[in-house]
Formats: structure tokens, C-alpha cells, sequence
């Protein structure tokens, strides 16, 4: 039904809209200036990262910020328009058009999930923050960085699924954790007399 789907997905759009980034959002895009190499890889649709300043980021179950032809043209629209001009959209083809989000049952995005692994399996350390670790694959990502000898750093209010397989739990929320981390390392660098970037942490 893609009017029912699109009315949704305008509700979720407009709320989202209406949201700000969280503490913990600018906090990350901040340690991305003081780090060699950070990449942010995300489950969330709704965009607030790169509304902190992160970039680039890997949206591995897609956006609400765009769509695609549900025919087989595959034409996709980034970024989509809000408010819709119509519900249900349409493709050029003809087509109707569908969020770009990954619905249960679907394989994630080839290209952005061989991005997120590769991104894994090269980092030092993995910040899991703020997720249950339920969902899979995704939840495999901070297990990669482990299995090559990294470390897997969570972040998170209460403990999950993930939490017996990494190597430090920080119990918070992201808003208050993450931006004691970012001091903390301004701090060393500082104390170093290192410029931001050339610490591996």
C-alpha cells in the first residue's frame, strides 16, 4: 500500500526534521577532527550525524533523506524532497517511487556494507554507541575490529547484547560520555604538544 507507506514515513520525516543532534552527535563529529581517521557507520535513518558535521557516513540501513524507483529502473533521489508534492510519489518511469531504507527482510546496501567492514577491520578502536547489538549484521561490525586486534569501546545507558564481547563498557548515554572522551583526548594531545590528528587511539 504505498500511500499507507508514505503517509508513514512523511510522519517520521517531519519529526525527524524537527529534531536537533544530540550532544553526543557533535561530539563524534568533533573527534573526527582530532583522530587520523574516523569513520562514522550508522543504523539510524535519520540523518542527524551528518546535521553535527560528520562526514563521511555510512548509513548501512539507508535514509529517510531519499528514495528509489520500486521498478526496475533504480533511479535514486538524494536528497528527497520534503513535504511530498504527492503521496504516493512516482518514478519518471512511471513506477512508484519507495523510502530508501532497508525493511526487515532485506539485504543491506552491497557497496555501503563492504565500506563499513572494510572500515572495521582497519580500525584501531570501535565505538559502539547507544545500539541494543540485537540487530544483525550490523552488530558484527565492532566484533570485526576485535577479531583483527582492535579494541570495541560501548557507550550505552544499561548492558546488551554486545556487551560481553567488548573490552570496555562506559554505562551513559552518548550526550554525557562521548564529550568527556573528546576532552579527555584534547587534553593528551595537549598535554603532548601534538596537533589534532596525528594520535592513534
Amino acid at each position: 500500500n504505498p500511500t499507507l507507506v508514505w503517509e508513514f514515513y512523511e510522519s517520521r520525516r517531519r519529526q525527524v526534521a524537527a529534531a536537533s543532534p544530540n550532544a553526543g552527535h557533535f561530539a563524534i563529529a568533533a573527534l573526527a577532527r582530532l583522530v587520523p581517521e574516523l569513520t562514522v557507520i550508522t543504523q539510524n535513518v535519520d540523518g542527524l550525524h551528518q546535521r553535527a558535521g560528520s562526514r563521511p557516513v555510512l548509513e548501512i540501513h539507508g535514509s529517510l533523506w531519499r528514495a528509489r524507483c520500486a521498478g526496475e529502473c533504480g533511479v535514486s533521489r538524494d536528497p528527497f524532497a520534503s513535504p511530498l508534492a504527492e503521496i504516493p510519489p512516482r518514478c519518471e518511469c512511471g513506477d512508484f517511487l519507495r523510502p530508501s531504507v532497508v525493511w526487515f527482510g532485506e539485504l543491506l546496501p552491497e557497496d555501503v556494507w563492504t565500506a563499513s567492514m572494510n572500515a572495521a577491520t582497519r580500525a584501531d578502536v570501535a565505538l559502539v554507541v547507544g545500539t541494543s547489538g540485537a540487530v544483525w549484521p550490523a552488530a558484527g561490525i565492532p566484533l570485526a575490529t576485535r577479531e583483527r586486534g582492535g579494541v570495541a569501546i560501548e557507550v550505552n545507558p544499561e548492558s546488551t547484547e554486545l556487551t560481553g564481547h567488548v573490552d570496555l563498557a562506559l554505562r551513559g548515554t552518548s550526550g554525557a560520555i562521548l564529550p568527556k572522551l573528546v576532552e579527555q583526548l584534547q587534553a593528551r594531545l595537549a598535554a603532548k604538544g601534538r596537533p589534532a590528528g596525528t594520535e592513534r587511539v
